[in-house]
């Protein structure tokens, strides 16, 4: 079965009904756009000149958005492939239509999952995957991570990282620029946010934090809507949910029927809402309010409130004319439960856009796959299994010659055998089907011992596919959902970032394969 991404991409009605458009309206179609609220816009360019990034935008222009939570070191290596398919996305909508199309990346300031954004790793000079974690200080759970300070722990980690990466030749230079970051940041966002806008400098991608007064002020009428329906969203979500299981794929987001969609940032935490009776309260501090202290709160400080992932997609569409949300496979499947989201608000769906996949590789890499005859798909395979198919794609022996030609030649001969006794009686044909799968069992383990035999070479090859496994699918994952871009900077500089802006395609939905 085609995974939903899959589906999504191949155009599987089923799975398309499920968003408002399809992708190929973005070219088909020139983008809306409307007036941005005007303190927004402002408050927009007053962020991006706090960390000496100057984008171009006048504030109503059509938009293609992409967003992350932040993280340590700027988060995976996805996160810089979602940054890019965004720009790339909105230059070739702006080219088509010959209107402006502004790349924006929303920085998850409000996010509270500290140990999703204190967790990253990277490949260490003795080819195993080595994780950073930042720890948590005491009195700093359930902050949103705007409020979250940067210890001094993580100056360790950078230390870390820059002795143990694989690259040296431009360590000095990262090593002094996270250092340099890290004492300039006030929170764990706001590191992130640094990191990311280095990387994409002298590009037109416009950061923006939910955070910003500005920006919760201009989203205070999606809060106040959320608050007159408080289990709509929650209903629509679980809907959502259902559509999906139906069609036979794992649903993203499940809501208990009592959640509301926002959150209320109260006594230094970011606490879920729930509604029972019309009366609201937050379950962690068990503090209640009726719908008219919520909206009286809302009307006085609409920085208190917060949507949940639902509703930041709705309030995502009101503070901006988004043609286009770039999304990684999770996200994209969890969107395809949020088109009746969009109908409660009255507001229009964007298209949902994949963003472009990635493995970074190199010439010494690709040449030990090609030498033992492997796929990275191959890698996430028992490491034994591994080892010995490696190990007979190169052993030159008469002796595994002899026992792969008497496979061949045996297997025919026990098939025309089995079928024939097929005929006769099942219980015949069935002992031999056991022991043809036998005889197969003993030759495999011939041979092991054949292949096994060059101790020497075992030890090289187990040394060669440990380097793959490392690299390219690091604890079986996909290398860029786990590994920060920042070692491999170490090795190759920031003139890595253009390599990625230049080779990055973001239209044929294939993994794409970048030699450093």
């Amino acid at each position: 079965m085609a995974t939903f991404r899959e589906a999504y991409i191949q155009g599987d009605p089923s799975v398309t009904s499920l968003f408002a458009k399809p992708m190929s309206s973005l070219m088909d179609t020139p983008p809306e756009s409307h007036e941005w609220d005007t303190n927004l816009v402002q408050a927009i360019r007053n962020f991006n000149a706090h960390y000496d990034h100057h984008p171009q935008f006048e504030g109503n222009e059509a938009v293609v958005i992409t967003g992350q939570q932040p993280a340590i070191f700027g988060g995976p290596l996805y996160s810089v492939y979602k940054a890019i398919t965004t720009l790339k996305l909105a230059e070739k909508i702006s080219a088509k239509h010959g209107v402006p199309c502004i790349p924006i990346f929303w920085i998850g300031s409000e996010d509270h999952d500290f140990e999703e954004a204190a967790n990253i790793s990277f490949p260490n000079k003795r080819q195993n995957v080595q994780k950073l974690s930042l720890q948590e200080s005491p009195g700093e759970q359930e902050k949103a991570l705007h409020e979250v300070p940067l210890s001094e722990q993580i100056h360790e980690l950078i230390d870390t990282l820059a002795e143990a990466a694989i690259g040296t030749e431009f360590k000095d230079e990262i090593q002094s620029f996270l250092h340099k970051s890290a004492q300039e940041a006030d929170s764990l966002s706001d590191w992130s946010t640094h990191l990311l806008v280095k990387l994409f400098h002298d590009t037109p991608l416009v950061f923006f934090a939910p955070h910003l007064e500005e920006a919760r002020t201009a989203a205070a009428p999606i809060i106040e809507q959320a608050i007159k329906q408080p289990l709509e969203v929650s209903r629509c979500v679980n809907e959502g949910a259902h559509a999906l299981q139906q069609l036979g794929f794992t649903a993203q987001v499940e809501k208990s029927p009592e959640e509301c969609a926002f959150f209320i940032e109260l006594d230094g935490k970011r606490q879920k809402v729930v509604c029972t009776d019309n009366l609201f309260e937050l379950p962690d501090s068990k503090q209640q309010f009726t719908s008219e202290d919520l909206l009286a709160l809302s009307n006085n400080s609409p920085k208190a409130f917060s949507p949940n992932v639902a509703l930041r997609c709705v309030v995502q569409q009101h503070l901006f004319p988004v043609a286009a949300y770039v999304a990684g496979p999770g996200e994209l499947s969890y969107w395809g439960q949020f088109k009746a989201v969009f109908e409660l608000f009255d507001s229009p769906m964007p298209v949902v856009y994949p963003r472009a996949e990635a493995v970074l590789t190199s010439i010494k890499l690709n040449q030990l796959l090609n030498r033992y005859n492997l796929t990275r798909a191959e890698l996430i395979q028992a490491e034994n299994d591994l080892l010995t198919n490696a190990l007979r794609h190169i052993t030159q022996s008469k002796a595994i010659d002899q026992t792969s030609t008497m496979r061949e030649d045996l297997n025919p001969i026990l098939d025309n055998w089995i079928k024939n006794l097929q005929s006769d009686s099942p219980t015949p044909s069935d002992m031999a089907v056991n022991l043809q799968a036998e005889i197969n069992r003993k030759i495999d383990r011939l041979e092991r011992v054949i292949t096994h035999i060059d101790t020497e070479q075992v030890e090289t090859v187990k040394g060669h596919i440990k380097r793959l496994r490392t690299q390219l699918v690091p604890n079986k994952k996909p290398q860029e959902r786990v590994y920060t871009i920042y070692s491999y900077l170490m090795g190759h500089g920031w003139g890595m970032m253009d390599q990625l802006l230049n080779d990055l395609e973001i239209e044929t939905f294939t993994m794409n394969e970048v030699e450093l």
